[in-house]
This record gives C-alpha cells, structure tokens and sequence, in this order.
C-alpha cells in the first residue's frame, strides 16, 4: 500500500497523484544499458583486460542503475484535502508534507530540456520553513494549477 494512502485521516481524501516522468527514469535505464554494453564488450573483444575485470566493472554499474530505478520508483507525490505530500526512500522513508492552509507559494523549474521533453520542478514553500519539492514531474505547470485547486478552494 503506498504512503499517501496509508497516511490519510478521517474524512481526508486523495485529490491528486502526480507521476514522475517517463524521461526521468531513462537515466538509470541507460546507465543499465551501458553495463550490459561494457559487459559485452569485455566478453566478444577484451582489449587486453582479463574478462573478470569487465564483469567486475559492469555489475558495479548495473547494480547502481538498479538501485536508482528503484529509488526513483518509490518516490511518492501527491495532494489531498488537507495536505501536500512528497515521499521519497525505499526501506528509509522521507517524507515532506504542508498542510494546506499553510502554502504560501508555489514555484515551477523547468530547463530546457524540461521545457522539450514536459518535465520540470514543482517546488510548494509554506509558512516557517517548510518546503515539498516535486523534482521531475510529468507536467509542472498541470501540476501547480491542480495543487493550487486543491490548497485555495
């Protein structure tokens, strides 16, 4: 069961999800090709290098691609009636919530390659220090407008 919906109160309803988007997760997906390439370099052509050191190399490459896929997909964004939730952590969980009442502002970053490819920063500061970041969101701008339904109705 996801954070957001085991956390929710009495009478507290999800309003919004908000995926990531699919080109923030290429990155471990690439990172993974480029171990299974080394790999497969090492086996048909070697260069020299005993092919123990190719296998060595490329797991160490793999296993980290694995583990910020995984990373990236547990990573939780949301809205409901009360608050404003980002989760992030497989086994530790970090989580940042505002309620509500408390947002003040509400940020959109996007790069150009951000602007292109429709992923950006969604960034909701409230009273005191508080600060939920949405990094890589599908739709920043869709995203501010429906944050901002739910926090000023």
């Amino acid at each position: 069961m996801s954070y957001i919906k085991s956390s929710l109160g009495s009478n507290e309803q999800i309003r919004y999800l908000f995926q990531l988007n699919k080109y923030t997760l290429m990155t471990p997906l690439l990172i993974i090709g480029f171990a299974i390439a080394i790999l497969g370099f090492g086996i048909f052509f070697g260069g020299g290098i005993p092919w123990e050191v190719y296998i060595g190399v490329s797991s160490i490459i793999f296993l980290s691609g694995l583990i910020m896929y995984f990373r990236l997909k547990s990573i939780e964004y949301g809205v409901t009636d009360n608050r404003v939730i980002a989760k992030t952590g497989i086994i530790a969980r970090n989580t940042e919530e505002i309620l509500n009442k408390a947002v003040e502002t509400i940020e959109v970053k996007q790069d150009i390659m951000g602007r292109i490819f429709g992923y950006g920063d969604v960034i909701v500061t409230g009273r005191g220090n508080a600060i939920v970041q949405f990094s890589g969101i599908d739709e920043p701008l869709k995203v501010k407008r429906e944050i901002e339904e739910c926090v000023y109705d």
